[in-house]
């Protein structure tokens, strides 16, 4: 477990470092930013100090209750985390620093106070203007210290804020007609000696306060007892809602780092898209089972206990993975948490839960209709069906429309599914009987001399001319 810190025009990246070395330093954040480094960097805290917004969407109220929700220590100061931090504080979130106590007790109520202009991340954000949060403070340091009347320094204060936030500096403000030439000379001198970067000096309280705490720091719902100057707010209990919204956030827009590169979830799903063939009827397949989820729950079929392990055992089994350590690895390199690998393998529990139970229901109807239809809208029905015929052809049809009985193999029946295995590359199931049962065989007899009537078709196919039709060819083509 890590610290996350975001931090931009507030502070240079490289004091931030020097500050706090252990934690991951990222650029100004925006929205998805947090929900994205809960799964890319598992961290115990996450720092806001600066967020961008206007020309992008900025960080989401909703993704830090997320983080909250999930045990994380949530810290903000300075600028879009001096105002998150106030609004989010009920919840948990901790503020530090005068620019956050002001927003916390309301006699700062807008958000420009904290905007300035600011250049891109390969000039290392370097600010482009004053907030007016700045010009505020050291307006009322002056007026404090006797240096400017307190009127005046209202004044000029409201005449900063009157301007949009990009155009905001000293030279524009010390221009003011407000002043007089001697107030100028005044204010100017002690400004040489005085001015404060109010919001770089919040960013450092916050980097130093995380970084005394240690990265191990976890909170259920708020942060634990640290030391001063942080202290957790009050907290009711609150449950969070997983809106669409959310889910959406989540789902689609969080990105995560491959090959260097932070990569969104709809990134990777558009160029499946248009380089997978597969992937249209992959989508298609997995809506479906979406909607058979919905519908297994609603029937109350949720897998459950034994289910879930089960589930779990056979996942692993498939994908060769012999420990929990090799599940949790294969859940990073999918770039899934714990909670959300588990959730898959319950989605898989339900599903398999809900076929079994529609098998049951279908008892007399079997698994015939499914399969077929199937295997029409793949085209390959009529592939199937002239096989099917070969083989009847060569054994005969009972009284029962099956075709009659044949003698197995002198070899033990391990042994004669792992030889259909090899030949056809028929998957080989773990348990016979249940496998018989499940697909409409009724005992393994049944499957075993269906598998030896189709051996003796491919070898007939192998020794004679094509059967009329195609027949033959079908049959050893697609391996019976």
């Amino acid at each position: 477990m890590t610290h996350v810190v975001f931090v931009g025009p507030s502070l240079p990246e490289q004091e931030a470092r020097r500050l706090h070395p252990e934690a991951v330093i990222l650029p100004p954040v925006r929205q998805g930013d947090i929900v994205s480094v809960l799964r890319a960097h598992r961290p115990s805290a996450i720092g806001v100090i600066d967020g961008v917004f206007l020309s992008v969407l900025s960080v989401w109220h909703k993704e830090l209750l997320l983080a909250l929700d999930e045990g994380v220590a949530l810290y903000g100061a300075a600028s879009m985390g001096a105002l998150r931090a106030a609004e989010c504080a009920p919840f948990g979130m901790v503020g530090l620093g005068r620019i956050h106590d002001r927003f916390a007790d309301g006699t700062l109520t807008r958000d420009d106070e904290v905007a300035v202009a600011h250049a891109t991340a390969e000039f290392g954000h370097r600010t482009l203007s004053e907030p007016l949060v700045n010009l505020r403070f050291n307006l009322e340091d002056a007026a404090a210290a006797g240096v400017i009347p307190a009127e005046l320094a209202a004044a000029l204060i409201e005449e900063a804020a009157a301007v949009y936030f990009p155009d905001r500096s000293w030279p524009r403000l010390l221009a003011s007609p407000l002043l007089t030439d001697q107030r100028r000379a005044d204010l100017k001198a002690h400004l040489r000696a005085h001015t404060i970067d109010h919001k770089a000096a919040d960013a450092r309280l916050l980097l130093r306060a995380m970084a005394s705490l240690g990265a191990d720091t976890v909170s259920s719902v708020s942060p634990p007892p640290a030391p001063a100057p942080i202290s957790a707010p009050a907290v009711a209990p609150w449950t969070l809602e997983d809106t669409h919204y959310l889910q959406a956030l989540v789902e689609r827009d969080r990105w995560t780092p491959r090959q260097g590169e932070p990569v969104s979830q709809e990134a990777i799903a558009r160029h499946a898209l248009v380089n997978d063939p597969r992937a249209p009827e992959l989508v298609r397949q997995a809506l479906v089972e979406f909607l058979a989820l919905a519908a297994a729950r609603h029937l109350g079929l949720e897998a459950e206990g034994a289910e879930l392990h089960q589930a779990q055992a056979a996942f692993m089994a498939e994908r060769g993975l012999a420990t929990e350590d090799d599940l949790a690895r294969f859940w990073a390199d999918n770039d899934l948490t714990e909670a959300e690998g588990d959730r898959l393998l319950a989605d898989r529990a339900t599903l398999d839960k809900a076929v079994e139970w529609l098998r049951l229901t279908r008892f007399k109807l079997g698994v015939v209709r499914p399969l077929l239809d199937a295997y029409r809208g793949l085209g390959e029905y009529p592939a199937r069906a002239d096989a099917a015929a070969a083989t009847q052809r060569l054994h005969g049809r009972g009284a029962d429309g099956l075709p009659p009985r044949v003698a197995l193999p002198p070899m033990s029946t391990a042994e004669q599914v792992a030889r259909h295995g090899r030949e056809t590359g028929w998957p080989v199931p773990k348990n016979l009987l249940l496998w018989s049962q499940r697909y409409g065989f009724q005992h393994p007899d049944a499957l075993l001399m269906e598998i030896e009537r189709s051996r003796q078709a491919r070898a007939q196919a192998f020794a004679s001319p094509p059967l009329p039709g195609g027949c033959g060819g079908g049959d050893h083509g697609d391996g019976g």
